[in-house]
């Protein structure tokens, strides 16, 4: 603080106790990666309760199947023998913990336990890489209806040359510049990698920043892709598609919609690489195996169930019906344990971890793009301007992910106008009833405008049914962006730790749940 004698023309600009740029970038860096290790342990812990779960149910169903076929059907000396070793198996594994049962076979029978599901989540992450490995991002740039740069606009060539000076600070290849008609100011980066990397902007920020906001949510996109979040962003997809396949395989026998996401994720990967289609055929499969977490997918099973046990009782239908679902009923028991545990676990433990880190990458990506333009006021100017005019972009699918702000920009700014609403009601006075009345038009009118905009459906965590958010609040990134030099007049806004103060001990509470589950059985 200054003394009363000093001038006050030499006080310093910026805030007194100023963090650099590098401190701010090693601080989210050692974050982010903190918490990407936790999601990794946390998903081979649920591999490890899955196959708890749903081992002895497969096995089960196994038994029931051979013994359903023994009763018509007479197997030959081999199949006998497979049949009995595979109740010899079973009994085996569901008394693992007998008085007398020696501790070396305890730790081999709760291995024969675990060990199916662990592989079942590698091997199923690592079969959703190498299929959409090969993907571009053809099918997002086609949903937003992006454009190459007209070479008669003078401002869509400078944003050219804008990206293509931050390329060259941040060392990173070429990239290709596409621009987004649409009343909704938004800018994103996609791709594969830093060598196949698009920069998607729409076209209200050039008519509405000027150049210094401009270039710093530019430095933001390009930090970004030298950071190589998009690479991230596709291993969090990655994560989000692998429970679907294992979703989806779990309900092969008895839905249709299941066997017809894995006919098209079968077609996908088979056909030949040189499709024209390949993009959007690679986001079709895509959505396909995200939507089998929906609670929507669980209905299927009602229904096969209903048809069964809605045939006429005593008829050749029923009885027939009645055997077949005694033998897909441990099949519907490990699909609804299965569907419980990734939705818990995603909802209270892994959806927190994975938000907080891509939270702290958006972070990192600020302090870059302070790193490559020097002017942090530049930045923080272009967001405080997003959250007035910015929103989640229509079309924009999991790849929300990867756009400079979400849906919280449209969300805070709808807050706002509803808070002005509601203090312009109290200001005119009137009668209690008569402000309840227009509260309740003023908060209709929101509602109308989110569901015209269509934002809630197109955000991914809240169609993955994520409480977490994978954007850090614009006030917060402000407030670093202050204590990083930038000069801008905000208003900052308490917010409250709501996720660490509520769904962090509910997270560590269904972490010691899989624990307790997997070394007591």
């Amino acid at each position: 603080m200054l003394e009363d004698s000093q001038d006050p023309s030499l006080a310093p600009l910026g805030p007194i106790d100023r963090v650099s740029f590098l401190a701010e970038q090693a601080r989210n860096r050692l974050a982010s990666w903190k918490l990407i290790s936790l999601c990794v342990i946390t998903i081979l812990a649920m591999g490890a309760v899955l196959g708890l779960i749903v081992t002895p149910l497969l096995l089960m169903a196994g038994r029931i199947f051979f013994g359903l076929v023994d009763a018509f059907v007479d197997f030959p000396d081999a199949m006998e023998l497979v049949g009995q070793e595979l109740d010899n198996l079973l009994q085996r594994v569901m008394s693992p913990f007998d008085d007398d049962t020696p501790r070396s076979f305890t730790i081999l029978a709760l291995a024969a336990w675990i060990v199916p599901g662990v592989l079942a989540i590698i091997g199923g992450w690592l079969a959703v890489r190498a299929l959409f490995s090969g993907a571009g991002v053809g099918g997002v740039l086609e949903a937003l209806q992006a454009r190459p740069p007209r070479t008669g606009d003078v401002e869509e060539m400078q944003l050219t040359n804008i990206v293509t000076e931050m390329a060259i600070a941040a060392g990173v290849p070429p990239l290709r510049v596409l621009l987004v008609d649409s009343e909704i100011a938004n800018a994103a980066s996609v791709g594969l990698s830093r060598e196949q990397a698009t920069v998607v902007v729409s076209r209200r920020i050039l008519d509405e920043m000027d150049r210094d906001e401009t270039q710093g949510v530019l430095a933001h996109l390009v930090g970004s892709i030298g950071n190589g979040d998009l690479g991230i962003a596709l291993m969090i997809m990655s994560v989000f598609q692998t429970f679907g396949l294992v979703l989806t395989v779990l309900d092969l026998p008895f839905s249709a919609a299941a066997r017809r996401t894995f006919f098209f994720m079968l077609r996908y990967a088979f056909s030949s690489g040189n499709d024209p289609q390949g993009d959007r055929n690679a986001t079709l499969v895509s959505n396909l195996l995200l939507s089998r977490q929906q609670p929507e997918a669980m209905s299927e099973v009602t229904l096969f169930m209903q048809r069964i046990l809605g045939e006429k009782k005593g008829s050749p239908r029923m009885i027939i019906g009645s055997l077949i679902l005694m033998m897909f009923l441990p099949l519907i028991l490990a699909r609804l344990f299965a569907f419980l545990l990734l939705s818990l676990v995603t909802l209270f433990l892994l959806g927190p971890l994975i938000g907080a880190a891509w939270r702290n990458r958006r972070r990192l990506a600020d302090s870059t793009a302070v790193q490559l333009t020097r002017n942090p006021t530049g930045l923080a100017r272009g967001l405080i301007h997003l959250s007035e005019i910015g929103d989640l972009m229509p079309g924009a699918g999991w790849g929300d992910l990867v756009f400079i702000v979400g849906a919280d920009a449209g969300d805070a700014r709808r807050q706002r106008a509803l808070a002005e609403r509601m203090a312009t009601l109290r200001k005119e006075g009137g009668s209690l009833q008569e402000r309840i009345s227009g509260g309740a038009e003023a908060v209709a009118s929101l509602r109308s405008e989110v569901d015209d905009k269509d934002t809630q459906k197109l955000s991914f965590a809240s169609r993955q049914g994520l409480v977490a958010s994978f954007h850090p609040s614009i006030n917060s990134r402000i407030l670093r962006l202050q204590a990083m030099g930038a000069e801008v007049e905000w208003t900052a806004r308490k917010e409250f730790p709501w996720m660490r103060a509520c769904l962090l001990p509910m997270a560590v509470l269904v972490l010691i749940w899989m624990v307790i589950a997997i070394f007591k059985a």
